[in-house]
């Protein structure tokens, strides 16, 4: 039997679950997720839990993808082959989450170097409890670097946006 292929998306208040053609949805997170950051993990644990357990169907690969809303990132111009490396850590250093909390990953444009950053809670939080429930995370993208991703093109992270799935990779 083939794994079922399933792509999350976190954003700021909910979470959106595709699997298959019928399988996913929307979960809101009002109140146990907010201004970046997990409010109450056992809430968002059971959540996951009862969500993805509605769409299980045997094993399963999963991509977690960090929306636009939850990330912090900036990109500098290449001039001359040359960018300001300095601007993007200084831009990571500012940032209002604690140094033992953040995630960051520098990507490449085609004339542009940027870096992407989130607060590692929103997606380990997550990926843990997918583990424990014998998923298989394969990737978390930050969908900055991987395109908008929504109900009708998520597959394409398992097909044509493969390669960039790969490369982006924040876990």
């Amino acid at each position: 039997m083939g794994k079922t292929e399933v792509a999350v998306k976190v954003g700021r208040d909910k979470l959106w679950v595709w699997a298959g053609k019928s399988g996913g949805g929307e979960v809101g997170l009002a109140g146990v997720q907010a201004d970046g950051e997990i409010k109450d993990a056992a809430q968002y644990q059971e959540i996951v839990k009862q969500k993805m357990g509605e769409v299980r169907r045997g094993a399963t690969k999963v991509i977690v993808v960090l929306s636009k809303e939850v990330l912090y990132w900036r990109t500098e111009p290449a001039m001359g082959g040359r960018v300001n490396l300095g601007a993007l850590k200084d831009f990571v250093s500012g940032l209002p989450i604690p140094s033992g909390k953040l995630a960051s990953n520098f990507f490449a444009g085609q004339e542009e170097l940027g870096v992407v950053a989130v607060n590692r809670d929103l997606f380990t939080v997550l990926t843990e409890e997918l583990q424990k429930l014998g998923w298989e995370v394969t990737a978390v993208v930050p969908e900055v670097v991987v395109g908008e991703v929504t109900g009708e093109n998520w597959q394409e992270l398992f097909g044509a946006r493969q390669k960039l799935v790969k490369e982006s990779g924040i876990l």
